[in-house]
């Protein structure tokens, strides 16, 4: 995955989106929860429709997928529109996470 289909994927999900519910994320693309889970608690936090709920697992399913999460979060982290509570939870995740490097 190129730097510009990540940024595409990570716009899809929501960089505050994607911090805010990266374990939920993770679990799904670990195979630990279904689609519908995933889906289904993203509709009862309101985060959005069961439609953009299953656009927004998807793209960060993907993202997992490709080892790419350590990627998004340092381009959360540079991000200027993301406020400063989202990037010290990211910073967090960073610090507390251990990576594969991403071929």
């Amino acid at each position: 995955m190129t730097e510009s289909e990540l940024e595409r994927k990570l716009n899809s999900v929501g960089k505050s989106c994607f911090v805010k519910y990266y374990n939920l994320f993770k679990s799904y693309a670990e195979h630990n929860i279904t689609k519908l889970e995933c889906i289904n608690a993203l509709v009862v936090n309101l985060v959005s429709n069961c439609n953009g709920a299953a656009i927004r697992c998807s793209n960060a399913k993907k993202i997992f997928e490709k080892n790419m999460q350590k990627k998004a979060l340092n381009i959360i982290l540079t991000s200027n529109r993301i406020d400063n509570e989202i990037k010290e939870i990211a910073n967090n995740i960073l610090e507390n996470s251990s990576f594969k490097e991403a071929v």
